[in-house]
């Protein structure tokens, strides 16, 4: 699937930062980021978080994806 996001220009410097940080593309920072936002928001569907709970689950999700993402490209 195909979506097209206009996004700010402070959005997409941020974007491009985080991608080159990790060593991986803006298209596949996003599909990991995508997919954590959505495995998250299952995981807390079942529980009634605060937004501050909800916040810290997302982080640490979203960093575990990226280390072990970033752990499985430097294997290749």
């Amino acid at each position: 699937m195909s979506i097209t996001l206009e996004l700010s220009p402070d959005i997409e410097a941020r974007l491009i930062a985080q991608a080159s940080a990790r060593g991986i593309s803006v298209e596949e920072l996003l599909k990991v980021t995508i997919d954590t936002l959505l495995t998250a928001s299952e995981q807390s569907s079942s529980a009634v978080l605060s937004p501050q709970e909800r916040a810290e689950n997302l982080s640490t999700g979203l960093e575990a994806t990226l280390l072990k993402h970033c752990h499985f490209l430097m294997k290749r």
